[in-house]
């Protein structure tokens, strides 16, 4: 993965991970695997990211 994806993963992942105060590895190792796949799909600016990001949180909660 190109380093500036790497360097838009951290940023979205650790103002999310403070946001929700995401404290345990376990969880950070999720959302940061998570962004890594949206990354792939398309998502390549930090908006995109955190929109993308918010819509699988949003799935997440009506299934």
């Amino acid at each position: 993965m190109p380093p500036q994806h790497l360097a838009l993963i951290s940023e979205v992942a650790e103002a999310y991970s403070i946001a929700f105060s995401v404290a345990e590895a376990e969880e950070r190792d999720r959302l940061t695997g998570l962004l890594e796949m949206l990354v792939q799909r398309g998502a390549h600016t930090k908006a995109e990211l955190a929109a993308s990001l918010e819509l699988e949180i949003a799935r997440g909660f009506l299934r």
